[in-house]
This record gives structure tokens, C-alpha cells and sequence, in this order.
């Protein structure tokens, strides 16, 4: 999320001077700092702020809540209130304007982050979510299928351009209407058989006959979707509606229609293919999906799978549908030049002939790696936050009394003359309370967000500083570090102490996986210009696969010392960077931890 433009609206300059200060700490910016309502509605529609900070109750004829209103009502701008006001006639009245959030003064500092991160990122995502309604309006209106929607009794709720336009119809004339009104007379008989079907969940496909607005047939066939509300009750139904009149009339326009199909499938970007439900044989492929000059009459199984005979049913889509004549979904696993694993989604329809007998089957391919990537990545950050939380309550709760023990135990080897044996025993206490009181302060430092001072740097520079400061223990180890680093290596901003230690703790975990000695390679990467590829690699003894996916998780160690906070502490700091992190490893062979950092431009 990069850096917002907020506006202030509060009449107290003192605290308006303090919220501009906390939130450039946050990394934001702020446009302007206003003092009135009216003030307020003129610099919201001058600024076009991302997002609005509002004193309630100003000193002006305008209350923070009416300004609020009419920048909701014109602009749609995200606001906070902050306000030392809580009564229930203002929280009532503030309401209606709809704010993100609603922050009491005074208020922590780590509030005020909070709603106005979450603010943000609410207000994005409603962005975004009109942006995917608005598109699947465009959709739906520009679909070449007519689409119909129908309540319970068979009224038109919904008719779109398509549909209209083919039955010579305006949306006002449709709407309203009861739905056999545009039927031919024969199927007009038809239609309540066919509610009472839809009711117990059937959607098969049916050819229809209209009547245009000039009495001319138009032949389709229909596509039913009946929809149920969480009770199960009957709610009405969606079509989807084909005009096949040039299909039966002439064998010009089938031709057309399917150049047109050709085309529209041919401008998907994923692989999709059409392929025989008898025999496997591949009827029709798009550009993405043909893997050989060879590919007409090949079998989808060979094509994608280098397969002689069909897949295991479990992971054959084709058979699955042959079961259950519906969609099938299905998550294909598969290795790359470089053998890195990648996920793919293979969606999958049936295709009917007039006799409803399941022939052919449309199938496309998603890749989802990186979607899974993502989502991994937001499961383990809120593990994290979980964990934190609870790292930093139990450290506070530990900190003081082994600090007592710490103490008594160094007061009494310096004040009362004991015997060895006791002294022995003290100094054992004072040895384990010092180290567990090591172990919190790395609680802490896992657990406390982390305050970075980004400046421009060259990576490079922080890679030698921390090779250096292992140089010694290398040379007791019996290991070697080589470098590789690319000419055009541009500065990024970093906090150079944080990714020191980020940096260190890669080479320190290098060298404890090498006891018998080894190498270690560092490579620094330019990749274009966009991305910064960082590379550790050892030739240590490797991570187990069981490991691989725990090695990042707080408290997971293999090492006899240790709480196991050291890569979860680097994995945060990377990703507090806006980086990325890839980890590799086969046993025996050596570990390689990949870096990533966006190139700023």
C-alpha cells in the first residue's frame, strides 16, 4: 500500500500540527490541514483527498457531520471522525454519513494507524468491487446471448441489450411482463411443467421459440439457471437465451458464427480446449494451448500430459464429467524447465447435443501459483500477528520477576560470603537467567512492531558489511564465500540495520549447516531494471521436506539452542520491505534462499 494524501478538518492547530506528524509517520501524506465545514467541501473537492480526517464538532455555522455528508453525497471521499464526543445523538447522526471509523480522543497512536490502514484498504476494496460489478454489467449487456431474469410467478425482473434487441423489444416493453407473453402459443402450454421442474432443482437446456416485436419466430435454445434462497425456496430463474434462427436457416450464417466462436476463443489468454467426451481426441485448441504443430487429433492426455493412456479418474476431468454430466473443477500439479512446482486450475464444461447426450467437453487451464503464493503469504502474516501478540504478554508478564532472580542472585555472590558449593549454584541461576532473559528480548524483537528508517542504500555494501563480521568463523569453519554481483546494481531503500541482520542471519544458518566446511555463493541480480534476486546458497546438509514448510513459522527449531524466532524475525523484515523470499533445498545437497526487492524507478 504506498503512501495516501489525507486531509485534516479539525479547528484545534495544536492537535491538527500532532495528526499531521503521526500520520507522515505512518508514511502517508498530508494535503491539507482545514479548520471549518465549509472549508472542509472546498478542499475535498479541490484536493480529492484519498482519505479524510474529521473533527466532529468545529468551531463554524458547519458541524464536522454536515461537511461530511455533502462530501459523501458529491465526492464519496472515505472519512474517520476523531472527537471527543461519544453521546448517542451524535454517534446516531454520524452514522448516516457512513465513516470508516469513529476514534475518541484521546487515542494511542497505534489506533489511529489502524483505522486509517483499515480505512484504506476498505475503501479500495469497495473500489475495486464496483469496478468487478461494473464490469460484469458490461458483461452481461454485451454478452451475445440474450439474458432474462424471472421472479416466482413468472414475471421478467431483468431483460438485457441482447435479448431486447432481439426480440425488437425495449428493456421499458419487457420488464414487467409476464414471461409467455413472448412466447410462441405451443410452447406458451409448456411453460408451467417446466416451473415445476426448476423448483425441484432441474436445469437442462431446451430449444424455445419467440415472438419478435413483428410477429417473426425466433428459434433458441434456452439455458435455465433456477435459484433457491438459504431456505431452499424457489426464487425464480435466470436464462440464458441463444437465437439459433440463422443456425436452422442457413449454413452461411453457422459458418460465421463460428469464425466468431473461433475468434473469441482464440483471444483467450489461457490454454482452452474442446475435446471429444468418446474418444480424448482434441476438436478444438486456442494459440495458448497448442503445445506442437502436431496437436489436431492428438489426445488431451498426451498433449498436456505426455501421457499413451487417459489419467487416473481422480485427476481426469473428462471422466468425472462422464459420472456427473455437470462442471468439474480440478487443481493439476506440474514442474517447470527449472522443476519449480506450479498449481493449475482446470475448469471444465459439458457440451450437450440436441438429444441432451453429453459429446464434448470445453475445457480451460488457470494458472494459479502465484494466487496461492499470495494467499499463503496472508495466512502466515496473520499467524504471525497472532503469535506476536501473544510473544509480547508473555515476555511482559516474565520480564519482572526474572529480573528479580537475576538480581538476588548477583546480590548474594557479592555480598555474602558462601561456601563454593552454594556459590556454584548461584552462579548456575544467574547463567539460566540470563539466558532465558535473552530469550525474551527476542520475543520482544519478534513481537514489537518494527520502526524502519528508510534510506537509499546499495544492497551490496550491507551484504559485505555482514559477510564481514562472520569472516572469523568462516575461517574456523573451514568455509568459503563466493560473490557474484551484477555491474548495474541501482541503490533501494532499506533500513540497512534491519536488513544487516536479515542478511546475517542467512550466513550464520549457511555456516551451522556446513560443521564438515563448505561454500557459500552470494549473487546480486539486476533483472531488468524491475526486481532486485538476491541469492544465498550453501552446500550444507539441506532441509528435509517435512521442514520446508515450517521453516519460516515462529518457534520452529532444529537446533539445540534456540527459540527458533531467528527466520521468522528475517521473513518480517523482508516482507516489511515489500519483499519477497523463495526457499530451496534437497537434502544433502544444500540450502537457497532467494531474496526479491522491487526496484523503485
Amino acid at each position: 500500500m504506498g503512501a495516501k494524501q489525507i486531509l485534516i478538518v479539525e479547528d484545534e492547530n495544536i492537535i491538527a500540527q500532532d495528526l499531521r506528524k503521526t500520520i507522515e509517520r505512518f508514511g502517508h501524506q498530508v494535503c491539507g490541514i482545514v479548520s471549518t465545514g465549509i472549508s472542509a467541501v472546498e478542499k475535498a473537492d479541490e484536493l480529492r483527498p484519498d482519505l479524510i480526517l474529521m473533527d466532529i464538532q468545529l468551531d463554524s455555522d458547519m458541524t464536522g457531520i454536515e461537511a461530511a455528508e455533502q462530501i459523501k453525497n458529491i465526492l464519496n471521499i472515505p472519512l474517520i471522525y476523531i472527537t471527543a464526543y461519544a453521546d448517542d445523538l451524535t454517534l446516531k447522526k454520524a452514522k448516516i454519513t457512513e465513516p470508516f471509523a469513529y476514534l475518541l480522543k484521546p487515542f494511542e497512536e497505534k489506533e489511529l494507524k489502524a483505522a486509517v490502514e483499515m480505512a484504506i484498504y476498505k475503501s479500495e476494496m469497495e473500489k475495486e468491487k464496483q469496478k468487478t460489478r461494473n464490469m460484469f454489467r458490461m458483461l452481461v449487456e454485451t454478452m451475445n446471448d440474450g439474458l432474462i431474469i424471472q421472479n416466482t410467478k413468472g414475471f421478467i425482473t431483468y431483460a438485457n441489450y441482447r435479448f431486447c434487441r432481439m426480440m425488437g423489444f425495449s428493456q421499458h416493453d419487457i420488464i414487467g411482463e409476464y414471461y409467455t407473453k413472448f412466447l410462441e402459443k405451443s410452447f406458451q402450454q409448456q411453460y408451467p411443467e417446466r416451473i415445476e421442474k426448476w423448483k425441484k432443482g432441474y436445469q437442462d437446456n431446451y430449444e424455445q421459440t419467440f415472438l419478435r416485436k413483428d410477429k417473426k419466430k425466433i428459434y433458441t435454445i434456452v439455458s435455465p439457471k433456477p435459484t433457491f434462497d438459504d431456505d431452499g425456496e424457489y426464487t425464480g430463474a435466470f436464462e440464458v437465451i441463444t437465437d439459433i434462427t440463422e443456425i436452422k436457416n442457413a449454413e452461411e450464417q453457422i459458418h460465421r458464427q463460428n469464425e466468431f466462436y473461433k475468434k473469441t476463443i482464440e483471444s483467450l489468454t489461457h490454454p482452452f480446449l474442446v475435446i471429444d467426451a468418446e474418444n480424448y481426441k482434441i476438436v478444438i485448441a486456442n494459440s495458448s494451448a497448442k503445445k506442437s504443430p502436431f496437436f489436431r487429433y492428438e489426445t488431451c492426455y498426451h498433449l498436456n500430459h505426455k501421457r499413451k493412456n487417459p489419467c487416473p479418474p481422480e485427476t481426469c476431468p473428462l471422466m468425472q464429467m462422464k459420472k456427473t454430466l455437470k462442471p468439474v473443477k480440478i487443481i493439476h500439479q506440474h514442474y517447470d524447465k527449472k522443476n519449480h512446482l506450479r498449481l493449475y486450475e482446470v475448469h471444465a464444461f459439458p457440451i450437450f447435443d440436441k438429444k441432451n447426450n453429453f459429446v464434448q467437453m470445453i475445457e480451460y487451464t488457470v494458472d494459479i501459483t502465484e494466487q496461492k503464493k499470495m494467499e499463503k503469504q496472508l495466512l502466515r502474516s496473520e499467524r504471525l500477528a497472532g503469535v506476536g501478540e501473544l510473544a509480547a504478554g508473555i515476555a511482559h508478564e516474565i520480564k519482572n520477576p526474572l529480573g528479580n532472580i537475576t538480581f538476588a542472585a548477583q546480590y548474594s555472590l557479592n555480598e555474602f560470603k558462601l561456601n563454593s558449593e552454594l556459590r556454584q549454584y548461584l552462579k548456575i541461576i544467574l547463567r539460566n537467567s540470563q539466558n532465558a532473559n535473552q530469550i525474551i528480548r527476542d520475543l520482544l524483537d519478534f513481537a514489537n512492531p518494527r520502526e524502519l528508517h528508510l534510506q537509499p542504500r546499495n544492497i551490496i555494501s550491507v551484504i559485505e558489511n555482514a559477510a564481514n563480521m562472520i569472516k572469523a568463523r568462516c575461517e574456523q569453519n573451514n568455509v568459503t564465500i563466493n560473490k557474484k554481483y551484477d555491474r548495474n546494481i541501482p541503490e533501494i531503500k532499506i533500513d540497512e540495520k534491519w536488513m544487516e541482520q536479515a542478511f546475517l542471519n542467512f550466513l550464520l544458518n549457511a555456516i551451522d549447516a556446513m560443521p564438515n566446511g563448505g561454500t557459500i555463493e552470494i549473487k546480486v541480480a539486476n533483472k531488468a531494471g524491475k526486481m532486485l534476486e538476491i541469492t544465498f546458497a550453501d552446500t550444507g546438509t539441506g532441509i528435509p521436506k517435512e521442514n520446508l514448510k515450517k521453516i519460516f513459522d515462529p518457534f520452529f527449531t532444529t537446533k539445540e539452542k534456540g527459540v527458533g524466532l531467528g527466520l521468522s524475525l528475517v521473513y518480517q523484515i523482508i516482507r516489511d520491505h515489500n519483499g519477497n523470499l523463495n526457499l530451496e533445498s534437497k537434502v544433502g545437497e544444500g540450502t537457497k534462499i532467494t531474496v526479491f526487492f522491487p526496484i523503485e524507478n
